[in-house]
């Protein structure tokens, strides 16, 4: 017998233990649904998070690949794609640059490398080797000197601007600057 307030209540023992399983039941319910609608916000953010990376590793990949197979189109459009999706947008520009190499556009070529510049300021040693490296296959080697020669000054030392720069310094016939790197 319950007796709250001037309102009485008679039931079975059973019953009244079954009523209290069931309301322990439906509030355990209703807390697991605040519970999971508190942590939405969470799980949405970890979700697109993981969503990017697949993205990413997607473009990635299938840039990859193109690269390998020689479809220089596919892979520039994949590595410009994935870049947008990649904690390290750096990496797909540079990729994206020597794509478009490949197929003569040195334009979005010189576009690419800036955008991978300005993307991350700590990556200028690698972006000014493959900027080097990318117009050393173009003949362009005076251009390719004169990156160097920059990066020399940021990096003394570096073995590979030293290396590239002995190349360049090889393909303009300047044999004293050869002397000197050797």
């Amino acid at each position: 017998i319950l007796d709250y307030g001037g309102w009485t209540m008679q039931t079975s023992a059973g019953l009244f233990v079954f009523g209290v399983v069931l309301a322990a039941a439906l509030v355990y319910l209703l807390l697991r649904f605040l519970g999971s609608v508190l942590r939405l916000p969470g799980d949405l953010r970890r979700w697109s998070a993981h969503r990017r990376l697949s993205r990413s590793e997607k473009y990635l990949a299938e840039g990859l690949l193109s690269m390998v197979e020689g479809d220089w189109a596919m892979a520039e459009r994949a590595f410009r794609r994935g870049a947008s999706y990649s904690r390290s947008p750096t990496v797909n520009y540079l990729c994206a640059a020597r794509a478009a190499q490949h197929r003569g556009e040195l334009q979005r070529r010189d576009q690419y490398l800036r955008l991978a510049h300005e993307l991350n300021q700590n990556s200028a040693l690698a972006v000014g080797l493959t900027q080097a490296e990318l117009q050393l296959l173009q003949h362009q080697t005076e251009q390719a000197y004169a990156t160097l020669t920059h990066l020399n000054t940021e990096h003394p030392g570096q073995d590979q601007v030293r290396l590239m720069m002995l190349e360049a310094s090889t393909g303009l016939r300047d044999w004293a600057q050869v002397l000197k790197l050797l």
